[in-house]
This record gives C-alpha cells, sequence and structure tokens, in this order.
C-alpha cells in the first residue's frame, strides 16, 4: 500500500510539472498571440477607418443632391468638423421674429424646426414680453427664447450653464442685430439671486427640472412664468411646489408633438400670481 502511494505520488508530481511547463508554453503562446493579435487589430481598425471614409466620400454627392451638411467627429465634441461641404454653415430660422439661428452639430438644439417655430410663438403668447420688463431666460442655450424675447422689446438676460452656448448665443444675438446678454451661470447653485429682480421668467430646463430654482423664487417677484419642459414627471413636481408653496396659478398648459413616433413630448405652462 505504501508503494503504491508512493507510486501515485510521483506520478502526481510528474503531472505537476508537465502542467508547469505547458502552462509556461501556453503563456508564451499567449503573449506572442497578443501581440500578433494587437498588429492584426491595428490593422483592421486602419483598413475599416479607410472603408468608412470611402463610403462617407461616395455619399457625398448624395448629400450635395439633398442640402444635407456632412459632419464628422472622430474624437471628442470639440473634433468635430465639416466634411461636405468643406465649410458648412448650420443654422435654423425663426421667421415670425426675423431671426436666423447659428449653430453647431453638438450643441443643443430642438430636433423639429417646424415644431420649434410654433413652440417659440406660443411661448411668447404666454409670456407676453412688453417693453420696459426684465425677463430672465433660464437655460437659454444659444438664444432660441431669448431673442424673441429682446424682438418683442424687454430687457432680457440669458443664463446658461454652458460657456460654449452662451458664446453662440452672444454670436448669434450679434449677427442678428438684437440686444440681449448672456451669462454663464450655473443655476442648480447658485440660483438668481446674483442677477437681480426680474418681472417674468422663462424656464426651459434639463429632463430633471429645475425644483431647487422653483422653491428659491423671492414672494414678490416674478408674475409670471412660462416653463417648457421635455418631462411631464419633473414638471409635474415642479408645478406643485409653484402652486402650493409659491403661490402661483396654472393658468395654462399644453403639449407639442415635438418627437413624433416616440413617447415623448414638449410640454408648455403658464404660472401667475
Amino acid at each position: 500500500m505504501g508503494r503504491e502511494r508512493a507510486v501515485l505520488r510521483r506520478e502526481a508530481l510528474r503531472a505537476r510539472g508537465r502542467d508547469v511547463v505547458l502552462a509556461e508554453r501556453l503563456q508564451h503562446l499567449g503573449a506572442v498571440h497578443a501581440q500578433d493579435g494587437g498588429e492584426r487589430r491595428e490593422a483592421e481598425g486602419d483598413h475599416r477607418q479607410h472603408r468608412v471614409g470611402e463610403r462617407i466620400a461616395e455619399r457625398a454627392p448624395l448629400a450635395a443632391q439633398h442640402g444635407v451638411h456632412v459632419w464628422l467627429q472622430p474624437g471628442g465634441p470639440e473634433s468635430a468638423r465639416p466634411f461636405a461641404p468643406v465649410e458648412s454653415d448650420l443654422f435654423y430660422a425663426l421667421p415670425e421674429f426675423g431671426l436666423t439661428l447659428h449653430f453647431r452639430p453638438t450643441d443643443f438644439t430642438q430636433v423639429n424646426p417646424a415644431l420649434n417655430r410654433i413652440l417659440v410663438a406660443k411661448a411668447m403668447q404666454l409670456l407676453e414680453p412688453k417693453q420696459g420688463e426684465r425677463i430672465a431666460d433660464l437655460f437659454c442655450g444659444l438664444g432660441n427664447f431669448s431673442l424673441p424675447i429682446a424682438k418683442r422689446g424687454a430687457q432680457v438676460i440669458g443664463l446658461e450653464g454652458s460657456r460654449e452656448l452662451v458664446e453662440r448665443a452672444r454670436t448669434n444675438a450679434l449677427a442678428n442685430g438684437v440686444v440681449a446678454q448672456f451669462e454663464v451661470a450655473d443655476l442648480f447653485r447658485q440660483g438668481l439671486a446674483p442677477f437681480g429682480r426680474f418681472d417674468k421668467l422663462l424656464l426651459d430646463p434639463p429632463r430633471e427640472g429645475a425644483v431647487e430654482i422653483v422653491k428659491a423664487l423671492p414672494r414678490d417677484w416674478p408674475s409670471r412664468i412660462v416653463y417648457v419642459s421635455c418631462d411631464p414627471a419633473t414638471l409635474a413636481r415642479d408645478a406643485g411646489v409653484l402652486v402650493h408653496t409659491q403661490g402661483f396659478r396654472l393658468t395654462a398648459a399644453g403639449v407639442a408633438n415635438m418627437f413624433p413616433h416616440t413617447a415623448h413630448v414638449e410640454s408648455i405652462t403658464l404660472f401667475e400670481r
């Protein structure tokens, strides 16, 4: 029995030795394969990039035929550049207000320009900006609502967290001959206090809404808020604060089918006190 155990032990040690040698060989082969694979992946990547370039080049005449501008973005947002045509000036118009707004593909804009014209016109109808009034456009982007407010004669200040969009808004104001002020502001942290008193507000927040902003509003201003929202849930939450805590009345509400064939809508509401 003792000898059988010794034989079994020797066999186990031999097997373990073979396993170690095999593992070392496999590790070596794996390293070689990884090196070859890396070179192969790099070559495949270069080939795919070349083929993508060829396919884009093939579609350039089609883009020109249909008036489509093709931009490429090989890296982050700052890497976006026009491909066809080489000189690409992107813009949309708000004819009712005599405005043309320029943008880059990486800027936030409303994706449905026809509905956006209706939305802006409705917002102006509800807000009723007048000469002599001081109005804030919160989360103003590149001036989609701010510039129409200014065209109606009110003094407007657009507040936005993105420095790039603020610069774009300033450029759009200058290009359209409109007097409007735009400032970079983290509205979630600093609120409106540093900017003084406003008669009215236009509020177009991101999907998470603006609950902290509406909670911090003073009791004596503004008298009117037009709230544009892309999320009915956060709009309902913020409306509850405005009505039950801040003393506003919800006097008008509607939706714009900004995103056809999806479950998403753009809402617009009017609060007064």
